[in-house]
């Protein structure tokens, strides 16, 4: 009897069973295909963002996924190889804060050979030796001054020597374009550095219409040849001045016209880049010197510290977080370049292109990177020989997101709407104060990568790589804006309706 009443309790549960997963088994469908019809309508959204005309002929890679649950919300090409430009600082800033860790910082030192007599004369040579600090700036200079003035130095024998050795190799890399050398954002890469390897020049009016210009370099004034042929043209005409530097030569050339009423920023400064940064940095300390009443014999130069040189002083760089900031809410070449160089002095003893691409590599693929989707020819991403995948980079993000480390990362990333080179870009939109994200413009490229929270508070991260358009990048722009504006409106299970295709 207990038999025959187990069976048909088994029946009896088969037959209320049915109905029961029956009822799963639609709910499920139900649940799947509204989900398929929720990432159907968002996709047609996000196409709608790009989908202005004058991009035709680009190519486009674009990953969109959730940090909530890992889905892939979007994708476009996400195995593709595109040039990122200055989305190469999202590589480069993850390795270094990992690789040098985060109580990493550059130093700078000032050293003597020589006997220091009682009258204060030093019988040898003063060196600056570089860290590779790509920030150090003629001011912070003013402490290794007083250093010298303190331990008795009223003369030098010798003079000044600018080592930048601890960098060594070319000073530009793969790719850049030889005729933006002398602007501020290709500055060559050494060593030792300081004010960002640029010098200031300023031009003044004459006093007639036709009279020459006047113009003048600040600081190292005696390091550098300046010609001006710029003239003064009529009150009221607008400023048309051109300042570059000869390729390879310390010389600065000045042309155009400059009006008597023309307003102070066109006079300057204008920043141009110095053709040998070691040497650059020993002028500026040597008037620095001079400035204090400490005489020099000879005039500045570069070479090698010796061993047996004495340390007198050193000066810290920045902490760590805010060289991030400083290389990625302003987007700076000079930072990213060091760091690149920094990573494999390191870990290889090198502080060369070559050491620090191995090392982030080897650091890349730890993280579940593909390093056949990476070519890194530079850290800054100025070289048209750099290559990455979305993919690569939306791993790159998640990994990050998720580190200990993650919150330096991101809070050096720029915030839209709010500073960085995204202060002026989807202000009053749902993504000003939300979206913080690298930007990257060369000719025809652009990008924008980073982090964004949809309206229901889910946190994704979105990649953008565009190439090979002909657009203006402003159009290139406007299309990633409304790209990321609709993710920051989205919300899971209403997409909302497709977004109109904007014009330029």
């Amino acid at each position: 009897m207990r038999e025959v009443n187990a069976f048909a309790a088994r029946r009896r549960g088969r037959r209320l069973l049915g109905p029961a997963l029956a009822a799963l088994l639609l709910c499920a469908a139900a649940t799947a295909s509204a989900r398929a019809d929720d990432m159907a309508a968002l996709a047609e959204r996000l196409d709608a963002c790009m989908a202005s005309p004058e991009l035709r002929g680009g190519i486009r890679g674009i990953v969109v996924e959730s940090l909530r649950d890992g889905a892939v919300l979007y994708r476009r090409n996400p195995d593709v190889l595109f040039l990122p430009a200055s989305n190469q600082k999202l590589l480069t800033s993850a390795a270094a804060l990992h690789l040098l860790g985060p109580d990493w910082r550059f130093v700078t030192a000032l050293l003597a050979t020589g006997r220091l007599d009682a009258d204060g004369v030093l019988h040898g040579d003063l060196f600056l030796r570089g860290g590779g600090d790509p920030l150090l700036t003629e001011g912070e200079l003013g402490g290794l001054v007083r250093a010298a003035w303190k331990v008795g130095i009223r003369r030098v024998e010798g003079g000044v020597v600018g080592d930048g050795s601890c960098f060594p190799g070319p000073p530009y890399g793969d790719g850049w374009a030889w005729d933006d050398m002398s602007f501020y954002y290709s500055a060559a890469v050494a060593g030792l550095n300081v004010n960002e390897n640029v010098v200031r020049v300023f031009v003044d009016p004459g006093r007639t219409v036709g009279a020459p210009a006047r113009a003048r370099v600040e600081p190292a004034a005696g390091m550098m040849v300046l010609k001006c042929a710029a003239t003064t043209s009529d009150r009221g005409a607008p400023p048309s001045l051109n300042v570059g530097r000869a390729l390879g030569l310390n010389r600065i050339e000045v042309g155009g016209t400059l009006p008597p009423d023309a307003p102070a920023p066109a006079r300057g400064p204008i920043r141009v880049t110095v053709d040998d940064p070691p040497l650059y940095a020993a002028w500026v300390l040597a008037e620095r010197l001079r400035r204090v009443g400490i005489v020099l014999r000879r005039p500045p130069r570069t070479g090698v510290t010796p061993r047996s040189a004495r340390e007198i002083a050193r000066h810290a760089g920045l902490a760590f977080a805010e060289v991030l900031k400083r290389l990625n809410k302003p987007s700076d070449n000079l930072v990213a370049e060091c760091l690149l160089r920094a990573m494999g002095m390191a870990h290889e003893g090198k502080g060369t292109v070559g050491a620090g691409r191995g090392a982030a590599l080897r650091w890349f693929t730890e993280i579940g990177m593909d390093p056949e989707g990476i070519d890194m020819a530079d850290g800054s991403g100025l070289s048209r020989q750099n290559l990455v995948t979305p993919g690569n980079l939306a791993r790159l993000l998640r990994h990050m997101q998720g580190d200990p480390l993650g919150p330096t990362y991101i809070a050096s990333l720029p915030i839209a709407g709010v500073d960085g080179t995204l202060h002026n870009r989807m202000k009053g939109t749902p993504a000003q104060g939300n979206c913080r994200a690298k930007s990257g413009y060369v000719s025809s490229v652009s990008s924008l990568s980073g982090y964004v929270t949809a309206a229901d508070g889910e946190p994704l991260l979105f990649v953008i790589l565009m190439n090979n358009h002909r657009a203006r990048n402003a159009v290139a722009m406007a299309a990633q804006d409304r790209f990321v504006e609709a993710l920051a409106s989205w919300r899971r299970g209403t997409a909302g309706p497709a977004a109109p295709a904007a014009g330029p």
